[in-house]
Parts: structure tokens; sequence; C-alpha cells
């Protein structure tokens, strides 16, 4: 999976974010909606993880700042 589709993957996950539903979740929808494999979202649900605890950010923030990271 490259950076765009990456980046893509998180801004549709927030904004479709169902009250009471975990980003991970989300993400899950749409790495299945853009024919990913588990493999691929593990790595990316751990790439926010990895950000949030190194930043000490909540998830959603750790995940807005890698997509746009990732489009730059």
């Amino acid at each position: 999976m490259n950076d765009r589709e990456k980046a893509e993957i998180i801004w549709e996950a927030l904004r479709d974010l169902h009250s009471n539903e975990t980003l991970e979740r989300a993400i899950g929808r749409y790495v299945r909606n853009h024919k990913k494999d588990y493999g691929e979202y593990i790595k990316l649900v751990s790439e926010i993880r990895q950000l949030s605890q190194k930043k000490k950010l909540t998830l959603l923030k750790a995940a807005e700042r890698l997509a746009k990271s990732y489009e730059s």
C-alpha cells in the first residue's frame, strides 16, 4: 500500500467514524473497501499507535497527523 492510499484510507475512516466506534474498526472497514489485506491493516494501525505513543497524542490526532505526513 503506498502513502497516498494510506492517507486516503485514514481520511475516509476519520470522516465516517460512527458514534461509539473505534478508529481501528473504521480503518478496517476502509482497508476492506480498498481490497487490501489484514496484514496491511495491521501495519497501518501499528503506525498510528506508534505515533500516538511517541508523541503522546490521541489515536484520532495521531491518525490525522500521519495522514497529513503521507500527503506531503
